[in-house]
């Protein structure tokens, strides 16, 4: 309050005051009174004027005011401080989405159909990039116990494969523990790892990679500068590992199961195609993507008259189930023909089997009986893709055949028997659909495809089953298995003749149908046909009885003609054995009575030489060249 008026009278011209006061009945009020001190000619107070008014309302109004200023000041304050909190929430927020796109950039899904070899080096790059760290290394544990290096990025001379002691001390120091390891000096004494010392790094954490509780590995980041990693850096650095060592086992997982998925596969098909000197053959088997076995195969079968059974299936389905129905069906298969039925009648009871096997057993087949010689033969399609054939001038078209239902779907499904003739020079190609199906186009167009790149193909079989592989898949693993088998019928010139043929009397008959085609071919007249397979045959048995005991073994027959003369050469790679019994020995009076003979053993194995000039040869000039 201001001064009392007495002092105002002594010592100020004009005075103000505000106050309270208390009406009897309790009430307050705010007062003001206001006046001024008028003095004489000598400055004393003569007069004393003033007013005295009630503001009361004033004072409220102002009371007010202040309330609300004091209320607008709290909530600004409020806001201010909400504010704050969410712009922290928010910086929270972008870290965290920052964290988890960091997270989600080491091990997006793009990575899932990586190799191991591929994945490591795609991460530990990303791993460097996302931590700002001069090095990574992964260590994982090998199948013998030891940690081993297996990727390392950002220092020199640390190759894949190192071990050294080094990662065995870092496993025997991680044991079973979980946590980060974090290390301020690598090259002093509390840094388990060797091969990083002299590196000249400064700061390291090594944190163990778990799968379902076990240790598999070691993830290893360091740094040149000496840095104190924080929390958040470690928990980023748990997480990663984490993902990290789920990726790397999922990946070595599938490596591992497509590996037995394929060796399977192949267990199930031909260790290889037989030798045939009037046709060349090959068999291409590619798994699809997925780490199971399929239902896709193939066979080639030599039968007793000399004739080839090619043979392709696709059973319904992948997995071990439908690898177990293609193995039974391949084994019936090759008992049915063994007993020497028809082609119609082969289909017919593998259908029957197949319904046997179970309901829902269901597979495509195609079988193909051919006469390599003339290129005869019959054609049985049970629900497969039709045969592709190459002429050979290049043109290309499928083989008619009736259509059919697939192997186990009806048990009194009929099965017809189809003419076919492969002309000299043409290649037959059996094929599974994986070879053709894709889901953004049809079938006719799969078939356009393989035409096209069949026409272009090599006619070496070999080569151009891997060309029409490459042309419609590329050098990326099918979807689904694919098979190939291909046959090509040799050109109508007599080139040079070569057979390799197993040491057993079976042997015999397929060596003498194709001499006997070979040999009309030079123009040899029956009689010298005649003569010269059967000294022929009768030095290969020499050779199949003498040349080997009881044990797995082959023999080769090549032949030349030059001159009008035919040569032909049986040699065999065993050591001879004594003739067993008597009366033996009269084969190579025969031999010499049919034609001129000279023989040469060596330690590596026996050479008869069988001659003989045609009296009309049909190429004269042809030279004389040995296979």
């Amino acid at each position: 309050m201001a001064s009392s008026p007495q002092l105002v009278t002594t010592e100020e011209s004009s005075f103000a005051e505000e106050f309270r006061l208390f009406w009897p009945d309790g009430t307050m009020r705010w007062l003001c009174r206001r006046g001024r001190v008028l003095s004489d000619k000598h400055d004393r107070p003569v007069i004393l004027s003033g007013v005295l008014l009630d503001i009361t309302d004033r004072k409220e109004a102002e009371e007010e005011r202040a309330g609300l200023l004091a209320a607008e000041k709290e909530a600004r304050g409020q806001a201010e401080e909400a504010l704050a909190q969410a712009e922290e929430a928010r910086a929270d927020a972008d870290a965290r989405r920052h964290r988890l796109a960091q997270l989600e950039s080491v091990t997006e899904a793009g990575l899932a159909h990586l190799s191991l070899y591929e994945l490591l080096a795609e991460l530990l790059e990303r791993v460097q990039a996302v931590l700002a760290v001069d090095v990574v290394v992964v260590s994982l544990l090998d199948a013998s116990g030891p940690l081993v290096v297996r990727a390392a990025v950002g220092i020199d001379g640390l190759a894949a494969g190192v071990s050294e002691g080094g990662d065995q001390q870092l496993a025997r120091q991680l044991g079973t523990r979980v946590e980060p390891v974090l290390i301020e000096d690598v090259d002093g004494p509390d840094c388990p790892i060797p091969y990083l010392r002299g590196q000249g790094l400064r700061s390291l954490v090594v944190v163990p990679l778990v799968v379902e509780g076990h240790m598999t590995g070691a993830l290893q980041v360091a740094t040149r500068r000496s840095r104190r990693f924080s929390r958040s850096d470690v928990r980023l650095l748990q997480l990663v590992a984490d993902r990290m060592a789920l990726a790397i086992d999922r990946v070595q997982t599938f490596e591992r199961e497509h590996s037995i998925a394929e060796q399977l596969q192949r267990s199930l098909l031909p260790d290889g195609l037989p030798d045939l000197h009037e046709a060349d053959l090959a068999g291409v088997y590619r798994p699809g993507a997925a780490a199971t076995v399929g239902g896709d195969w193939y066979d080639v079968i030599l039968l007793p008259d000399g004739q080839v059974a090619l043979v392709m299936g696709d059973v319904v389905g992948s997995g071990v189930r439908a690898a177990s129905t293609m193995g039974q069906l391949r084994a019936a298969c090759r008992i049915l023909i063994g007993q020497g039925h028809q082609p119609a009648e082969i289909v017919r009871s593998l259908n029957r089997f197949a319904i046997v096997l179970g309901e829902g057993e269901m597979a495509t087949f195609a079988y193909l009986v051919l006469d390599p010689s003339s290129g005869r033969g019959q054609l049985v399609i049970a629900g497969h893709l039709p045969p592709l054939v190459r002429q050979a001038d290049g043109a290309c078209g499928y083989l008619n055949a009736e259509a059919s239902l697939p192997l186990g779907v009806r048990a009194n499904a009929r099965y017809h028997e189809h003419a076919v003739e492969l002309g000299p020079g043409s290649t037959v190609l059996l094929y599974t659909d994986g070879l053709i199906e894709r889901r953004d186009s049809s079938l006719d167009d799969g078939f356009d495809r393989l035409s096209e790149a069949m026409a272009a193909a090599p006619s070496d079989p070999s080569e151009g089953c891997d060309f029409v592989l490459r042309s419609l898949l590329g050098d990326d693993e099918p979807g689904d298995d694919v098979a190939l088998l291909a046959l090509r019928r040799s050109d109508a010139a007599p080139g040079p003749f070569t057979l390799r043929l197993p040491a057993e009397p079976t042997a015999l008959s397929r060596l003498r149908r194709a001499l006997r085609n070979w040999l009309g071919q030079t123009g040899a007249n029956e009689e010298e046909t005649s003569d010269l397979t059967l000294a022929t045959s009768e030095a290969a048995a020499n050779a199949a009885e003498h040349a080997y005991g009881p044990i797995d073994a082959h023999y080769q027959v090549s032949a030349t003609v030059a001159e009008g003369v035919v040569e032909i050469v049986v040699r065999d790679f065993g050591r001879w054995r004594p003739p067993r019994g008597a009366n033996r020995g009269r084969g190579l009076l025969l031999m010499k009575a049919l034609a001129n003979v000279t023989i040469h053993r060596t330690n590596d194995g026996t050479e008869v030489r069988l001659g003989r000039r045609l009296a009309n040869p049909r190429h004269p000039t042809q030279e004389k060249t040995r296979v």
